[in-house]
């Protein structure tokens, strides 16, 4: 593959077709492209189309638009549909011959499961019916399209052999084509995969058609759900060689230092980083009408998804069975890894026998399998529909359901599958508007439910702390994050967030409900105030819990709630576990520390003692204490003030 710039403009539209097997459908592609479709020898032999097939036509303007073709026998349903989850507009094909019949009605069925819109019905051969019978024909069709997309499709006669009616087809699609909006090569790469092959001298090339941005030669490329990493080595969109391509094209990518044995169809070429594998997905699923019978939670499926057949169960989420023709929500549980992404269309087919059953769209996909019947988790799933066709709504609900877990911008660009550029707009709108907060320091997310469900946890859990410690003025950090284990920034934000609406309280480092306060009993009065006179009078040789204890003719345990509370108000200040001061000691020491090192500019141990007049017992604990809010800086025997920058409030 030459990386030569192919200058042929291209349609980014994929047209499709659909329909019964030996209708037609290969021999319409071939008389409107000049290409047969079927390129398997085993096509060419029994003369039926086994596999997908691809072709470009060239539109009259000189553009050029894919066509996929798909086969049409029941037993090859899944490659159909690995075909049509890339199709935008579809040609319904129908013989006049044979009239409407089993997969004309499947794959009809399969389109509109698939969220097509637009089409045209072709009935074909007609040149070997009488022509009296053709109006009878296409009332079959009308009685058959009736309530779909195509029932106000314009139906165009043709024979294949005879080139009848080809030529106002062309111009029926030409119509079509002109209300047709293209995809555009905004997104994040990723590329379903319908064919692999090794070429000489190129190795392993992969085809299909994007459904989500653009790719460049050279660019770096993620297979999943295998997690191989490759670069491209050339690129083609119509069997012609481009530097580029993008969502809607028909195109081949040629892989570097991947060996095509572990690559197969299925499989989706991203940019790196962009999907996860996963075993289970979350979904908006629509029983067909068509079918029969009702269906059960469990029920063994077939699960297509982009180019991927994955077999599992559905699990109803909100009954416990599906009446034809209802909607609801559901988890896809697989048998093993596969990739898809937020609001991808998918089809389930029962395993045995073979029928399609329904299909719909995916919220999210993961590894965790939900519980059924859960309000909570059907109302978020609900939002997840609701969001999906919107980008800044898309990124809101990827933020929601990630939760308590602050998400970072490229789990948000992969979550909801939106481009950086865009997401980047969407999230400064979403915090203006108060529905997410950014964590500063991280550069995370969190939903604005999230930080109220919190809020709300923290208030229970201060509340649970105040009826056990009555005397505690709050609680620090520390000791939410023991009782509340979620990211410690996202804890600080939710406590500036209570702080700010009133909620809750900060006192020093300490926090509490606002409405919160200390009452003590007559006792507990008296203890503190006697605690307080002796701890001053104390000054550098303050008593132990025991010896205060003692003094004072009560308890320990009972004493040690009431100096809790006096080291929480700041009247105490404990410098080590077994060792308090006087907060009038604290700053009356400080002061004298500072002169001493202004005088001389260092101090040592013995000359500080000395100066206070105790121990080394006390003196020790007393300057490492002052060593650690930041005032001093210890240099082997000697202490010296801390540059002024490192004070800071600590050492105030």
């Amino acid at each position: 593959m030459s990386i030569n710039q192919d200058t042929n403009p291209i349609f980014n539209v994929i047209i499709g077709t659909a329909g019964h097997i030996d209708h037609g459908k290969s021999a319409l592609v071939k008389r409107l492209t000049g290409i047969d479709p079927d390129r398997l020898p085993e096509e060419q032999e029994r003369g039926m189309t086994i596999d997908l097939g691809f072709a470009p036509l060239v539109l009259r303007g000189g553009q050029r638009i894919g066509i996929i073709d798909v086969p049409g026998h029941e037993k090859f349903v899944k490659n159909m549909v690995a075909g049509a989850t890339s199709i935008d507009l579809v040609l319904l094909v129908v013989a006049a011959d044979d009239g409407v019949m089993p997969q004309t009605r499947e794959h009809l069925n399969i389109m509109r499961l698939l969220g097509i819109r637009h089409g045209l019905i072709v009935m074909n051969k007609i040149d070997v019916v009488e022509r009296d019978m053709l109006d009878l024909v296409e009332e079959d069709i009308r009685a058959a399209v009736q309530g779909t997309f195509l029932e106000n499709a314009r139906t165009v006669r043709v024979s294949c052999i005879t080139g009848e009616g080809i030529d106002g087809l062309l111009d029926a699609l030409h119509e079509l084509l002109k209300d047709t909006v293209p995809h555009g090569a905004e997104g994040v790469f990723r590329m379903p995969i319908q064919r692999v092959f090794s070429a000489r001298g190129f190795g392993t090339i992969v085809t299909g058609v994007p459904i989500d941005g653009c790719l460049k030669v050279g660019d770096p490329v993620e297979v999943m759900p295998q997690g191989l990493r490759s670069r491209v080595r050339g690129l083609q969109a119509y069997k012609s060689d481009v530097d580029i391509i993008r969502s809607g094209h028909s195109a081949a990518v040629n892989l570097a230092d991947i060996q095509h044995d572990l690559v197969q169809r299925g499989n989706v070429v991203a940019s790196p980083g962009l999907l996860k594998p996963a075993t289970t997905a979350e979904a908006l699923l629509r029983y067909s009408p068509d079918h029969k019978g009702e269906l059960r939670n469990r029920t063994p499926v077939r699960f297509h998804v982009g180019t991927a057949e994955v077999l599992g169960r559905i699990v109803l989420l909100e009954a416990q069975v599906m009446q034809p023709g209802e909607e609801g929500l559901a988890q896809f549980v697989a048998e093993e890894p596969f990739v898809a992404a937020y609001g991808d269309r998918f089809i389930i087919r029962l395993q045995s026998p073979m029928m399609t059953l329904g299909g719909g769209r995916i919220i999210a996909c993961g590894t965790t399998r939900a519980k059924r019947l859960k309000p909570e988790l059907n109302e978020l799933l609900r939002l997840g529909v609701a969001a999906m066709d919107d980008p800044e709504s898309r990124i809101e609900f990827a933020t929601r359901r990630a939760g308590t877990a602050p998400a970072s911008l490229p789990q948000i660009e992969a979550a909801a599958v939106v481009p950086r550029q865009i997401a980047e707009s969407c999230l400064t709108r979403l915090i203006a508007s108060g529905k997410l907060a950014r964590l500063e320091e991280s550069s995370r997310y969190v939903h604005s439910a999230s930080i109220d469900t919190l809020a709300a946890t923290l208030r229970e859990t201060l509340a649970k702390l105040h009826a056990a410690s009555r005397l505690a003025v709050g609680f620090s950090e520390a000791e939410l994050r023991r009782r509340m284990p979620i990211d410690p920034e996202l804890l600080r934000l939710v406590l500036n967030k209570s702080i700010e609406r009133g909620a809750v309280a900060r006192e020093r480092d300490l926090y509490r409900l606002s409405a919160h306060k200390v009452v003590l009993t007559e006792e507990q009065r008296w203890l503190a105030a006697e605690a307080e006179r002796v701890f001053e009078e104390a000054k550098y040789s303050p008593p132990s819990l025991e010896e205060l204890a003692a003094s004072l003719k009560t308890e320990p345990a009972r004493l040690q709630s009431v100096i809790n509370f006096l080291l929480q108000i700041g009247a105490l200040v404990s410098v080590s576990p077994d060792i308090m001061f006087h907060s009038r000691t604290i700053e009356s020491a400080r002061t004298q520390l500072e002169s001493m090192i202004a005088a001389g500019g260092e101090l040592v141990t013995a000359a500080f003692r000395d100066a206070v007049g105790t121990s080394r017992k006390f003196v020790v604990p007393l300057l490492e204490h002052f060593d650690k809010i930041g005032l001093t800086v210890r240099d082997g025997n000697v202490r010296r003030l801390a540059p002024q920058s490192k004070r800071g409030r600590r050492g105030k």
